[in-house]
């Protein structure tokens, strides 16, 4: 594990070794919780999964792309999305680290 805090979900089919390649600075993250926090993240990823599922939205625009963690939870989740993902900060080696791992360009930083 690396030295983030990145705690594994346990029977997650999320790719944990990919995940960790996505960085960046300050805090934050879908997956970045502080190890003492670790059932609060679980179940705020639940909940987005869950959420996502049920609205399966075709279109996203995210705003604040940081480590592109959500990035990667929407097209787990739902592999036929488009996103459209913004942020302050240059976040294009992550999102373009995004796509390539599900092989698609569905994913556009601007």
């Amino acid at each position: 594990m690396i030295e983030t805090g990145l705690v594994y979900m346990k029977n997650s089919n999320i790719d944990w070794e990919f995940v960790e390649t996505l960085t960046g600075t300050g805090e934050g993250g879908t997956f970045l919780w502080p190890d003492n926090q670790a059932s609060a993240r679980d179940i705020q990823i639940s909940f987005k999964i869950d959420w996502l599922q049920k609205v399966s939205p075709k279109y996203l625009v995210e705003i604040g792309t940081h480590r592109a963690h959500f990035c990667y939870l929407c097209k787990f989740t739902i592999p036929s999305i488009k996103i459209v993902t913004l942020d302050i900060a240059d976040r294009q080696e992550n999102v373009t680290k995004v796509n390539t791992y599900f092989k698609t360009e569905d994913i556009c930083f601007k």
